[in-house]
């Protein structure tokens, strides 16, 4: 877990901020690979990083400082059941550190009412990441069709609360989080110059109630879904790329739930040489 200085986060405005942020991550690893017998697989890993963290903003006095090491261990399995047909289980340890604007203790008073504050003391996110994957494989099609469990710890939230009269937001580690669901990929060549990606992910996720600055923020939880369709076209000379995600359900926030978004996109690229 991350040590260092504790700030006091300012609470008077300045019209300009300096901040230099300097990070360094020094990370050693190892992995193992094996089999038994014919059909059973394993890959066994452990990640070491140190983060040494130190920046300077014109909003506190002197430098802030954050040091923390951990360990990431990864364990993958897998099992043949046929040619083309395999299983697998995994488990793996991630983190999600914050930057820049989070931990940067500026207060912006560019909307005198809803004032923004940067948090120095922000901790990283860590998730353990549970999954079985069916994958199945001919010529031209692929399928894949995942159970998952996924566990957040130190969730990263922009807390809003109001003082005097004055809505404040500042992001802090507040609470966990769940998530657990089913995802389905179909990869499929329908021809020599088109290629198709399907995705459907249906989820469960939980985001804990907590207490902060005296107010209890009460828990969300929702059904979710999400839809994507990417496709290829390879002409040649040119490439044309679509995409289209659909995302329907609550995504949980300590605030609320936000739903029902719709995405399309699309691009042409062109072969020079």
């Amino acid at each position: 877990m991350p040590s260092g200085n504790n700030w006091v986060i300012p609470t008077s405005p300045a019209s300009s901020n300096g901040f230099d942020y300097n990070e360094q991550q020094h990370a050693i690893y190892s992995t193992l690979t094996g089999k038994m017998g014919s059909k059973f697989g394993y890959q066994l890993g452990l990640r070491g990083e140190k983060t040494i963290i130190s920046f300077v903003s014109t909003d506190v006095t002197g430098t802030i400082n954050k040091n923390y090491f951990d360990l990431f261990p990864t364990l993958f399995f897998n099992y043949n059941l046929s040619e083309g047909s395999e299983i697998q289980l995994n488990y793996s340890k991630r983190i999600n550190r914050p930057r820049g604007r989070s931990i940067n203790p500026y207060v912006d008073i560019s909307d005198s009412t809803n004032i923004r504050k940067g948090n120095p003391n922000l901790n990283p996110e860590y998730a353990h990441s549970f999954e079985m994957n069916y994958i199945k494989t001919w010529q031209n099609h692929t399928i894949s069709s995942s159970v998952y469990h996924r566990i957040t710890n130190n969730v990263m939230q922009d807390i809003r609360y109001i003082e005097n009269g004055i809505m404040y937001q500042m992001p802090s580690n507040v609470t966990n989080a769940t998530n657990s669901g089913f995802e389905f990929v179909s990869k499929d060549k329908i021809s020599k110059i088109l290629e198709t990606t399907a995705t459907v992910n249906l989820y469960y996720s939980t985001l804990e109630g907590f207490n902060y600055k005296n107010n209890y923020y009460k828990g969300t939880n929702g059904f979710s879904w999400n839809a994507r369709l990417n496709g290829n076209l390879d002409t040649g000379k040119r490439s044309y790329r679509s995409n289209i995600r659909i995302l329907y359900g609550a995504k949980n926030h300590s605030s609320g739930q936000i739903s029902r978004q719709l995405f399309a996109g699309s691009g042409i690229a062109e072969k020079l040489f």
